[in-house]
């Protein structure tokens, strides 16, 4: 199998991964919901909300942009960011809904490593699109641009903001 193939089945099996994890923890856990906001505060929300969609939307064009730019033996250097994100991504809801049932401070730590590590992941991803030789400044700019969005929300509301109103239980 091509490393081109290999990095699409990536995100394909990952992304459906981090789509079912989240179908599975609000599909089977309703009465979580609401926690699983963590007690970020409702204003802040419709930023969250909106965000992802420029999130997702950085996300995809990234993916678009190595795969149309990347030549086959260029692909290795993304599969660890790529890993990091969806991997780390796909275990957030049940690592939450494992904290909120038993509380486990273990747990929490495990959440805060888990959030970084898709940041990571996406920050790797912006410096692996400046590597990439055959693209010009103003395409690398611009994917850079969705890329940012993808990291505020990685990094800054989900690794800072989220954790920071979390509402640990008092034990």
């Amino acid at each position: 199998m091509n490393s081109r193939t290999l990095f699409l089945l990536l995100n394909v099996i990952g992304g459906m991964a981090v789509l079912g994890s989240y179908a599975w923890g609000i599909g089977l856990f309703p009465e979580l919901r609401e926690a699983f906001w963590g007690g970020v505060p409702e204003g802040l929300r419709g930023v969250y909300s909106i965000n992802m969609i420029f999130a997702a939307a950085g996300y995809i064009a990234a993916f678009l942009y190595f795969m149309i730019k990347l030549g086959s033996d260029e692909f290795g250097r993304l599969y660890w960011c790529y890993l990091l994100v969806l991997l780390f991504s796909a275990l957030w809801l049940p690592l939450t809904v494992a904290f909120l049932t038993y509380q486990e401070d273990w747990i929490w730590r495990f959440i805060r490593v888990d959030l970084l590590a898709v940041a990571l992941g996406g920050i790797l991803m912006i410096k692996h699109v400046w590597k990439t030789e055959n693209a010009g400044t103003g395409l690398k700019a611009a994917i850079t641009f969705g890329l940012f969005f993808f990291s505020l929300q990685t990094l800054v509301l989900d690794g800072f903001v989220w954790p920071y109103y979390f509402e640990l239980p008092v034990k």
